[in-house]
């Protein structure tokens, strides 16, 4: 078992880890997204919500090894392999990413690479359009 906490063990088997979750997730979102005639069903429904669980699970693991948004491997995955519309999976991907870099803050804040003043100053703008446009 220590021989797998070490380095490249760790990694390769991390991500097989990762490749399986997602190969999972996104069966079990394209068999969700297959609506029945009379509407969508419960069971597509749970296929679909766990199946984004584990893909942004696993897109969680990978974007925090890379230095990456999840979004970044999100939207072209969802786009090649569901059937869902376009809009949504963009809409998504930017969820995704958004939430990615809140995660990421507390590490950086915490090694002192990031700084919360110049950060909150930059946002200031961001924030107002995000207010007016919506």
């Amino acid at each position: 078992m220590k021989k797998l906490l070490k380095s490249p063990w760790l990694e390769l088997t991390t991500l097989c880890v990762v490749v399986t979750l997602s190969y999972i997730a996104i069966a079990l979102i394209s068999k969700g997204a297959e609506t029945p005639p009379g509407g969508m069903s419960l069971n597509n429904l749970a296929l679909l919500t766990f199946g984004f669980f584990l893909l942004s699970f696993a897109i969680a693991i990978i974007a925090f090894i890379d230095g990456i948004g999840g979004g970044v491997l999100f939207t072209p995955l969802m786009l090649a392999f569901t059937p869902i519309d376009s809009l949504v999976i963009r809409g998504t991907g930017l969820i995704v990413a958004m939430f990615s870099g809140l995660i990421s803050t507390g590490p950086f804040l915490k090694s002192g690479l990031g700084n919360l003043k110049l950060a909150v100053y930059c946002c200031i703008g961001y924030g107002l359009g995000a207010f007016i446009g919506a």
